[in-house]
């Protein structure tokens, strides 16, 4: 990897999102560009100077970086039942005020709620203690740095900027009379002990990487282990679904839901599923999409597939996309047997071309490369598509029939302005690099 070439990506990105990657997040970058290489069959050198050159590329790259990082004041609505409604009351009721922010990335939501308390409740600074806890080590060091850049800020009202932050370099040093108020530690929700006698717990953005098993495991700990009676519970909007627990009761506060625990053993009432259609309404299905691009980028299998399967489980019903992402993942990920039986199961929900197709390039990593070129084949016959003709290409160069490869290679160009079923699989300036360069070569 070049070094020059990969500096100024970090520039390009800081100047293209705000998001300063200089330091402790550069391992994760080059993670994710040799990732990306690899699934774009490409080097990654390539993939930085197509970067350089390709608005798209580079916001991919973005998306992927950026995927499991919050910002201060996100679902800013959560934070003001906060101060409104809910510090009020505890004022009145507690005398001291535990809240824990699990899975709090790198440090924005308990540093949110660090600065209300301290702008609006100043008297029960001494009698409040806010505890930030996440998986990731990296993660909790940058939180106790209390370094952020302008991504992280966006959200914010520029009076908590003036109040709490020394701006030098488009990089946003926390002060440290807020940092002092929170307290980071490293925590696995699925394996260590819960921090006990919570009043309030921020677990966002979270659940939706677990699967349904572990998910019940986490909720009932909240409420066995960890909330205080009475004690509220914030999940992300998007994670509501997932709440089936008995011992939460569903509170209504500002037109906003937040969960309380009961002192009844109250079921709470599972969200409507709802259609397929709705999906793209309700989720913006083309966000969905890139968080799976970006977590796979990231090569976070597990919670990739647990994302899926979470979003699918709204609906109750399969939707084709996100059904052929799933596949993908564990091929990508070179879990033949997975793929195998999802293919087998997802059968009836694909087209016969792309069933061929997916077949092909599983038999192409396996090297199978005899079975592979015969089931592309059969996926070129059924349906003009660059993705296809340009892994039938790959597949004839590895086993050194060129003059074949050459034609196929030619059609895949032919057809860059076609719509194509894998499109998520090497996007078209990619596809059109990679084609001239083997034109070239051959």
């Amino acid at each position: 990897m070049n070094p020059e070439n990969f500096n100024k990506l970090c520039e390009k990105i800081e100047k293209t999102s705000g998001f300063r990657v200089y330091g402790l997040y550069e391992n994760n970058l080059k993670n994710i560009i040799s990732n990306y290489a690899s699934f774009m069959m490409a080097n990654e050198d390539e993939l930085i100077d197509l970067a350089l050159n390709s608005s798209k590329t580079i916001e991919q790259l973005i998306d992927a970086l950026l995927v499991n990082e919050t910002y201060f004041f996100r679902h800013s609505y959560q934070f003001d039942i906060l101060r409104d409604h809910i510090l009020p009351e505890l004022r009145k009721e507690k005398s001291f005020i535990k809240i824990w922010s699990a899975g709090c990335s790198t440090g924005c939501e308990p540093y949110t709620i660090a600065m209300i308390i301290d702008r609006y409740f100043p008297s029960m600074k001494d009698n409040v203690y806010i505890i930030g806890t996440d998986l990731s080590m990296q993660a909790i060091d940058i939180a106790r740095e209390g370094v952020f850049s302008k991504w992280h800020i966006r959200n914010m009202d520029k009076s908590y900027l003036k109040l709490y932050f020394d701006n030098t370099e488009n990089k946003y040093f926390l002060k440290k009379e807020i940092k002092n108020m929170v307290t980071f530690k490293r925590h696995n929700l699925l394996q260590d002990s819960f921090i006990t006698d919570c009043s309030i717990i921020f677990c966002r953005n979270v659940l939706i990487y677990f699967n349904e098993k572990n998910i019940k495991k986490i909720l009932r700990d909240f409420i066995d282990n960890s909330l205080i009676q009475n004690g509220y519970l914030f999940l992300a909007p998007g994670e509501f679904h997932l709440l089936h627990q008995s011992g939460y009761e569903t509170i209504l506060l500002n037109d906003n839901l937040v969960f309380k625990k009961s002192k009844n053993k109250v079921e709470s009432k599972p969200f409507e599923k709802t259609s397929s259609n709705t999906l793209k309404k309700k989720y913006e299905k083309e966000l969905v999409l890139k968080n799976v691009k970006s977590m796979e980028l990231l090569g976070n299998k597990d919670e990739t597939i647990n994302y899926i399967e979470n979003i699918q489980s709204e609906t109750g019903e399969i939707d084709k996309e996100l059904l052929k992402e799933e596949i993908l993942v564990y091929l990508n990920n070179k879990d033949f047997y997975c793929f195998e039986k999802r293919l087998r199961e997802y059968k009836d929900f694909l087209s016969e071309d792309e069933y061929y197709f997916l077949k092909g390039i599983s038999k192409y990593q396996e090297k199978k490369l005899d079975e592979a070129i015969d089931f592309l084949r059969k996926a070129v016959l059924l349906k003009d598509d660059y993705i296809y003709n340009l892994f039938l290409a790959f597949a004839l160069i590895a086993k050194n029939d060129f003059k074949t490869a050459k034609y196929f290679l030619n059609m895949a160009l032919s057809l860059l302005d076609k719509e194509s079923s894998f499109e998520s699989l090497i996007e078209r300036e990619i596809a059109k690099k990679i084609i001239i360069k083997y034109l070239h070569i051959l």
